[in-house]
């Protein structure tokens, strides 16, 4: 998709009045299994795993914010 086009999505997009929309946003998914949650890897068949749901949310708390949208 070229650039042009998306430029102009965006823009289209800012200009929209969300306010006049009722909405109503559903998710689907699957489950998955999860073996183990890699905390760090050493190579390809070793490996140090999170240990904790606790561990595991304080890691997902430290990434928050991190991740930046790209605006054109």
């Amino acid at each position: 998709m070229s650039a042009e086009i998306l430029r102009s999505t965006a823009q289209r997009l800012r200009a929209v009045d969300t306010a006049s929309f009722n909405v109503f946003i559903g998710l689907d998914g699957f489950v998955d299994n999860i073996i183990d949650v890699v905390d760090k890897r050493t190579d390809a068949v070793n490996y140090a795993r999170v240990e904790t749901i606790g561990q595991l949310g304080e890691r997902i708390s430290r990434a928050a914010g991190l991740s930046r949208p790209v605006m054109m």
